[in-house]
């Protein structure tokens, strides 16, 4: 069973037509995992965007 994160992917792949998104596997992607610490002054806010690759 895959985890959400991996469903998300795939939907998205086969939205963007990946026909071969079936064969996909969520350890294709992930090597390894890393922890990710945010930082902000007081004078700013979180003003970031995700995007992927395109």
């Amino acid at each position: 069973m895959m985890n959400r994160a991996a469903v998300r992917m795939r939907r998205r792949m086969m939205m963007k037509g990946f026909n071969n998104a079936r064969h996909f596997l969520h350890s294709d992607c992930v090597t390894e995992q890393k922890t990710v610490v945010l930082q902000k002054q007081e004078n700013e806010g979180f003003g970031f965007v995700l995007r992927g690759a395109k």
